[in-house]
């Protein structure tokens, strides 16, 4: 059993001096090691995941983690079928796994310069300086002449497609919603919007089942 002795007062009888001064010491001594030991036990060192370690550690990255992780779709043995088909693999994937694919397409156009051929990082500087979208938007090369982008913002993805027209060294930029029947096969879109002007219109006649008709 410790003994506490104040330092200010007298040490008990049977205490010498310097063993009180000794256990006053040892007291000052155990209380700092003490909180020295609590401080150190609330420094937590951050987990690093592997991937943090090849990107770099830090938290600049961390955005660019969330974006990706957006468009990560978890695929498991039960949402596909692999076959053979005549020595040729085929795979289906379920209706689920479809549905999430076609998700991350939501905010997708299809563009194609009409009656000239543009290279990519041509046609990326003039879109960013035609649509001036609030949120960066990602450009990418298919086949057939065709690109596609992919907008962060439903406020950008409406505002391309209902503006415009668009003109590119004065040929016309068809854009149309990416559909899943969409195919790079086709020389031109079979959807485009665009915009038509009707000289002497009567007001009376701006109603969308008759502009549809007139459209047709």
């Amino acid at each position: 059993m410790n003994t506490v002795v104040d330092a200010c007062q007298p040490p008990p009888a049977g205490i010498g001096v310097d063993e009180a001064t000794k256990k006053v010491k040892n007291k000052d001594t155990d209380s700092v090691d003490s909180d020295d030991i609590m401080k150190e036990a609330t420094v937590v060192s951050p987990v690093v995941s592997f991937r943090d370690k090849l990107l770099g550690e830090g938290s600049t990255h961390s955005a660019a983690i969330s974006l990706e992780e957006e468009d990560e779709i978890s695929i498991g043995e039960e949402d596909y079928t692999a076959t053979v088909e005549n020595g040729v693999p085929s795979i289906t994937f379920s209706d689920r796994i479809n549905g999430l694919l076609d998700k991350r397409m939501e905010l997708c156009v299809i563009i194609k310069l009409l009656g000239r051929r543009i290279t990519y990082n041509v046609l990326s500087n003039k879109l960013d300086g035609l649509w001036r979208t609030k949120q960066p938007f990602h450009l990418l090369t298919l086949e057939n002449d065709y690109y596609m982008a992919k907008f962060q913002s439903k406020e950008d993805y409406v505002m391309v497609l209902s503006e415009g027209p668009w003109l590119v060294f004065g040929h016309c930029l068809t854009i149309q919603p990416w559909t899943p029947t969409f195919d790079t096969i086709e020389p031109y879109p079979m959807d485009v919007s665009t915009w038509i002007r009707l000289p002497g219109l009567p007001s009376r006649m701006y109603v969308h089942d008759a502009l549809t008709a007139i459209g047709k």
